[in-house]
């Protein structure tokens, strides 16, 4: 073999062996956190969702910045 393809064989090897775990490894990492930035948009948007709703009915309120559930309870008397 020429000292040319040597180096080309080299080369490929390294890429193959090393270059192509890592990139493949970091591609699942980015997915992943994507997909767990998806998650908690959706969930927040929920929870937004929810805290609106109970606001407008009654079932939540609002004191001091924090949001509280309220039971409502009717007695007869």
């Amino acid at each position: 073999m020429k000292d040319n393809d040597i180096v080309k064989v080299g080369a490929l090897a390294v890429i193959g062996v090393i270059l192509v775990p890592i990139v493949v490894d970091t591609s699942i990492s980015i997915i992943g956190t994507v997909a767990a930035h998806v998650e908690y948009l959706g969930n927040r948007h929920a929870y937004n969702k929810r805290i609106k709703k109970g606001l407008k009915d009654g079932s939540i309120i609002l004191i001091d910045g924090q949001f509280y559930e309220v039971e409502k309870t009717v007695e007869k008397v």
